[in-house]
């Protein structure tokens, strides 16, 4: 971009481990010694090292350590071109390592699990959860009347009880991308198109991606499917981020919504690919995966 859009990512900001590909988690005594292992920073910054990848002007709003880890995720963000101006210091960095296998993803952090409120001046994307919306209800309303666009997404419910009043900020958003589980909880449902057209009484656009399955859209504009792009995946960490992010910089070009959330399908594929969320793509790697189907597809 000549002149790039603005954005903002607020949330908590991890030092991320990432070990695999792992056969299986180890067990109680178990050692077991792995291929690949990557470092990077973690949390918000997915999204945010996601956007600034695009060509993006993307500043990151958390917390970040005052100690050795967290100068290392200082240095990361600096190299993934993120922008560290609203980072607010904290004593110490929060750490998350996970063991990457087949299956799934196992995962174990420490420290903080949050964000300071978001500060001035205003960008022309917002990319949050829903708790940082709630937290900042007030200032997102104002820069969302001002022209800002929201994409709201929310995480695991740990408490089990997946209440509905959580999804209460999403009168503050204008895309809700949640996956189908979380979807389908907190809408007591077991189908995702269900689910997406139940979340669409509540915001403009409900996006529910569903992993290997693709994704079901509702909303505004009408309701959409795309297939999921095949791919080899080693590791789904930072899949979501790298979707929500691909998104964002497609509509702040000015893409239409469909066409926006099919380079942001690719964009997820893409980032399977690689271990830990250091994997999100660049333009022209979107550009030649979506070639690349196209061609398959003939």
């Amino acid at each position: 971009m000549d002149n790039p859009a603005t954005a903002v990512v607020v949330g908590p900001l991890f030092l991320d481990v990432t070990f695999g590909p792992l056969p299986h988690v180890p067990a109680p005594g178990e050692e077991l010694w792995c291929s690949g292992c990557t470092v990077t920073a973690g949390g918000a910054a997915n999204q945010a090292r996601a956007l600034a990848r695009l060509g993006v002007n993307v500043r990151l709003r958390s917390f970040v350590g005052q100690d050795p880890p967290g100068h290392l995720a200082r240095a990361l963000l600096r190299q993934d071109g993120v922008g560290l101006s609203d980072l607010e210091p904290t004593a110490y960095q929060a750490i998350t390592a996970t063991l990457s296998t087949p299956e799934d993803r196992a995962m174990v952090s420490s420290g903080l699990n949050s964000a300071p409120a978001l500060v001035a001046p205003r960008p022309d994307l917002l990319v949050a959860d829903l708790r940082a919306i709630a937290k900042n209800l007030a200032l997102v309303q104002q820069w969302r009347a001002a022209g800002t666009r929201v994409i709201g997404d929310v995480g695991w419910d740990d408490s089990g009880r997946w209440d509905s009043t959580d999804l209460d900020p999403l009168s503050a958003v204008d895309i809700f991308t949640p996956n189908a589980a979380e979807a389908c909880h907190y809408t007591r449902t077991d189908s995702p198109p269900e689910a997406a057209n139940i979340l669409a009484r509540r915001v403009p656009t409900a996006i529910v991606t569903c992993g290997a399955a693709g994704l079901v859209a509702a909303g505004v504009g009408g309701g959409f499917t795309f297939p999921a792009f095949p791919v080899h995946t080693l590791d789904s960490t930072g899949a979501g981020d790298a979707f929500s992010a691909t998104l964002g910089a497609a509509l702040l070009q000015g893409e239409p919504l469909r066409r926006a959330v099919y380079y942001a399908n690719a964009a997820a594929a893409i980032s399977t690919e690689s271990l830990g969320a250091a994997g999100s793509p660049t333009w022209p790697e979107i550009m030649a995966r979506i070639g690349a189907s196209q061609r398959n597809e003939e």
